[in-house]
């Protein structure tokens, strides 16, 4: 049955595809132009970056250089600060890549890498400032504590995940010794990291298509359809959200909300990037929300004490 239902809804999207090429078109142009102007040139030179310093010594002294300060909060392993800091400053999703990366290269243990998937890939601080701030929060005096709301509270959250991840690391299986020669060429770091950004393009292409296939539909406007389309992706998400008109103190609340859970399309290019461990991508989608609802809840309440 199951597999019926996959079938019909595959020949319905390439029906579509070929009756509503405009929409095709259209979706994927946006989407496209959407990475090629926003996602390419933010996200390709961390990714490379990031993967070079993964294979030389800069890893090695820049995990030993963090160790101090996060092992004792959020508390994780030597290399794991480096996953912390690049999953809270570079965005999506970078922080799904690098935490792959450590333990493909036996870094970080498993258990230790859900632990830090459940915070550490998030919407960067400069779509934060860049974006959602300018655009969409009017008052200025709002942004300082909506930035830092966004940024601490899933670290604080983290010690609800950390109660039953604790002794997550066997030091003794790791590979905990200084790198003596680069694994990969830089060519091949430049390959690895454009292999995953051209995924990424290729996600939001996708649903960008299907954003306009659903806008097709005749729907009514509601909660319910506003409710939809903004979890989709989340630009388009953040759009579709303001035309509900709602509340002042709702409205923010909610954009809060959207910026922490990241959107739908967030979580398909992070599973992307986990593809290759055993990473439960479901306990990364409810931790997510569960970051994504107690941020929201904090900053309804900020509102309402101001």
């Amino acid at each position: 049955m199951k597999n019926i239902l996959i079938s019909i809804l595959l020949l319905l999207l390439f029906v579509m595809s070929i009756v509503c090429k405009e929409a095709v078109i259209t979706g994927a142009a946006e989407g496209l132009l959407l990475w090629y102007q926003t996602l390419l040139p933010t996200l390709l030179p961390v990714m490379i970056l990031t993967k070079v310093i993964m294979q030389t010594d800069s890893l090695f002294l820049i995990s030993n250089l963090l160790s101090p300060i996060f092992h004792f909060f959020p508390g994780v392993s030597t290399y794991a600060g480096f996953a912390v800091v690049a999953g809270f400053f570079c965005g999506y999703p970078t922080g799904a890549k690098i935490i792959a990366d450590l333990i493909n290269s036996n870094k970080i243990t498993e258990k230790e890498g859900s632990y830090l998937l459940s915070f550490c890939n998030n919407i960067s601080p400069m779509f934060i400032s860049g974006y959602l701030l300018t655009n969409y929060i009017s008052e200025k005096s709002l942004h300082l504590p909506f930035f830092l709301i966004l940024l601490t509270t899933p670290l604080l959250c983290s010690q609800l995940f950390r109660i039953n991840q604790r002794n997550y690391t066997s030091r003794s299986s790791l590979d905990t010794t200084v790198n003596t020669k680069i694994r990969l060429t830089l060519d091949e770091c430049m390959m690895d990291s454009f292999e995953s950004i051209v995924m990424v393009g290729l996600y939001v292409m996708i649903f960008s298509i299907f954003i306009k296939y659903l806008s097709l539909i005749p729907l009514p406007d509601s909660p319910q359809k506003t409710f939809i389309f903004s979890l989709l992706e989340i630009t388009n998400g953040l759009k579709a959200a303001r035309t509900a008109h709602l509340p002042k103190i709702i409205s923010y609340s909610y954009y809060v909300f959207l910026t922490s859970f990241g959107g739908i399309c967030a979580i398909f290019q992070t599973a992307s990037m986990i593809r290759n461990t055993n990473l439960s991508i479901l306990s990364y989608i409810i931790k997510k929300l569960i970051i994504a609802i107690i941020t929201s809840f904090v900053c309804y309440v900020y509102l309402l004490m101001n």
